[in-house]
């Protein structure tokens, strides 16, 4: 934990925000501290106190990966002694998915972290990217602790943000509010913080495996066979509507109960952009809840995937990673129930 008075932290991951063309497209750039301190100058003309950091790594968020936004968040937790507030500059295409991880990862810290990025390049006319930072730099300075992400004039929370424009400025929303009663992350204060120290652990085996499978009309039993044997700590199944996939398909049942049974979570959520999966509605649905699959609620795809990664990584057994999956930690869902049919 710490105060809220002290230096604001600038943290620079890459993203479209300080890329270049060299001649092949744009690219990730190595160093932005000089235009992040004229941003900085323009922002706060006070001569507010700030620290600049970034990865060792820069990248085109395209990427990114569980171990990069984990990377985020340990940097984040490491660099936290005096610090109000942070400022995480990444690229858009996993700005969703990098936030929902650092919002559960930092869950039990009392300062403001916003996420933060642009459409078009700063050295472009007209970059979207300094409106952004300013918007990022006031809610990370003036704002309530938490994880959000600032983008096209608004703050939304990072668990439940959504990327909706590829061009747009606005390009981010959250069509599902946030939900309330969240219990926070008080019983894994300690694995948090352990977290910390996440890149300094044995490096691939370290690393939960966790994945996303898209439901599509003649989605095949061996795709979900093979995405349990690729990410055995647990996928996300985005599913048609209330929460059904094609279960009369021969073999299907079969392959999701294997997985389950096997100890590979399957989470359940909507490939709508509103409502909430109710699986146990439809026949289809319900076969999902007995072959052992998880209701994931309202949760995003991205959100369902970095909370798969985050307690997979905080090393829980299988039943604790079930209650805390089914619980609404930091505002990412409706609390979804453990079970609501009798498993085959």
């Amino acid at each position: 934990m710490t105060s809220n008075d002290g230096t604001m932290l600038v943290v620079y991951t890459g993203g479209t925000f300080g890329m270049q063309d060299r001649g092949r497209g744009l690219e990730a750039t190595a160093e932005l501290e000089k235009a992040v301190a004229e941003l900085l100058m323009a922002a706060e003309p006070t001569g507010q106190p700030w620290r600049y950091l970034s990865l060792e790594r820069i990248i085109d968020s395209a990427d990114a990966d569980l171990a990069h936004a984990l990377e985020i968040a340990s940097l984040v937790r490491r660099n936290l002694t005096g610090t109000k507030g942070v400022v995480v500059v990444h690229g858009t295409d996993t700005l969703a998915y990098t936030g929902a991880v650092a919002a559960f990862a930092l869950a039990d810290l009392d300062v403001p972290v916003v996420f933060t990025g642009a459409q078009r390049p700063m050295s472009e006319p007209g970059s979207d990217a300094p409106a952004n930072f300013f918007a990022a730099y006031r809610d990370a300075r003036l704002g309530e602790p938490g994880v959000r992400i600032a983008f096209g004039g608004s703050v939304i929370p990072a668990v439940r943000a959504v990327k909706h424009s590829s061009s747009d400025d606005k390009a981010f929303v959250a069509f599902r509010p946030s939900a309330p009663g969240a219990v926070g992350m008080r019983s894994h204060e300690s694995r948090l913080a352990d977290l910390a120290d996440f890149e300094n652990r044995t490096p691939e085996a370290s690393v939960p495996a966790v994945g996303l499978l898209r439901v599509f009309p003649g989605l095949h039993p061996g795709l979900v066979g093979a995405a349990a044997r690729l990410y055995p700590d647990g996928f996300v199944l985005e599913c048609y509507g209330a929460g059904t996939a094609p279960m009369s398909t021969p073999g299907m049942r079969e392959a999701v109960a294997e997985a389950t049974g096997a100890g590979t979570p399957i989470v359940i959520v909507t490939q709508c952009r509103t409502g909430s999966v109710r699986p146990e509605r439809y026949a289809l649905g319900a076969d999902l809840l007995r072959a052992g699959a998880w209701d994931g609620g309202d949760l995003t795809a991205d959100a369902a995937l970095a909370k798969l990664g985050v307690i997979a990584a905080l090393g829980l057994d299988r039943e604790d990673r079930r209650i805390a999956f089914s619980t609404n930690l930091v505002g990412e869902q409706r609390s979804a129930p453990l079970a609501a049919v009798t498993p085959y």
